[in-house]
Parts: structure tokens; sequence; C-alpha cells
């Protein structure tokens, strides 16, 4: 897709997530500062891509205020994220696919340098990868065949990727109330 001498084409895929059960509720939804997760996620990604795109389940609402460019309903909801991201590869036209879970609001994507090669780089938030928030080449994505539901370590199993070290409560992913109540007490700002 990229033609040599030019930019490459990143797209901002945000996972919507699917049953939500630790937090009770469809994250995209949550409210942080008055505004939705999901549109916290896609300001935060706007700077570094070409489009933003959510990808959510049938039935989990996506916000409004997110001012997304598309959203992809997954045909086959609750597989997990990584069944979710290689079908979105799939339908997106983009050379990288900057991703991120709904459920990190604060995740910051300048750590990432500009994307080069074929190899994908994953944050590794205090110690434990997060291949939930990563940039990853889409053709390495195209080349994976997962045979079911699989955890996102078995996709990561399959392609070159390096670490990006990350670390401080900004990165915390929000899994539920005490994660979303510990992330405003750590940071009260983010609520202005």
């Amino acid at each position: 897709m990229n033609n040599p001498g030019t930019q490459p084409v990143i797209a901002g895929v945000i996972l919507c997530g699917g049953l939500s059960r630790r937090m009770g509720r469809a994250k995209a939804g949550v409210e942080l500062g008055g505004r939705s997760l999901l549109a916290h996620v896609a300001d935060r990604l706007r700077p570094r891509v070409d489009r933003v795109i959510a990808v959510a389940a049938p039935h989990t609402p996506v916000p409004n205020d997110a001012h997304l460019d598309q959203v992809l309903i997954d045909a086959i909801p609750d597989r997990g994220p990584a069944r979710a991201l290689l079908a979105a590869a799939r339908r997106i036209e983009a050379d990288w696919l900057l991703v991120a879970a709904v459920d990190l609001p604060l995740a910051d994507p300048t750590v990432f340098s500009s994307p080069e090669g074929e190899v994908a780089q994953v944050a590794v938030i205090d110690g434990k990868t997060q291949p939930l928030f990563a940039l990853y080449p889409r053709t390495a994505l195209l080349a994976i065949d997962l045979p079911g539901p699989e955890r996102m370590m078995a996709l990561l199993e399959q392609i070159p990727w390096q670490p990006v070290p990350v670390s401080g409560p900004r990165w915390e992913n929000l899994n539920d109330e005490a994660a979303l109540a510990r992330l405003v007490a750590a940071l009260p700002g983010v609520t202005d």
C-alpha cells in the first residue's frame, strides 16, 4: 500500500471490548471527566493517525462524543481481542494499525517511534506486555492464522515485535470501577 518515499498510512484502531464482565457495563461509554473512554482514546490517537476506527461487538453501544471516522462491527463477537483485531486488519486499508484498548484512556501513542520495516512496537506497562496498545504492521497481521478465540499473546508469538517500556498510573487498564477510582485519585486533573 505504501509507495517508497511516501509516509505510511496509519489507522488508529480502538478495540471497544466485548462483555466487560468486571466493569459491569460497556467500557466504551464509561465516563471520565464528563467524556467517554472511547472519546479519550480517540483524542489520544488522532494526532498520530490518518483516521480513527472503533471495532465493537454488535451489542456494544458506541458513544457519539468520540467523532470517529468509522465503526466496524465485529461480525463474530465475543471471540476475544485477537480475533477482533485480525478481522479489522482485513477490512482496513492502511500500512500500519495503531491499536489501543478502550480501557486505556490516557495511554500516550507518542511512545512509539515512526513505523518502519515489519516489526511491531508493543507497550510493556510496568513490566507487563500490553499487546492492546501497540503499533502493528498490517501485513504481519494479515499473515496470522488463529484457529479460534485466542489471547493476544498468541498473536505476538507469530510476529516480530519490540518492547516499548512505559510506566505510571496513566497506563493502568480500567477493567473495573476500582481501577477507574484509582486513576482519578492518582491523576486528579484527568477529570477536568
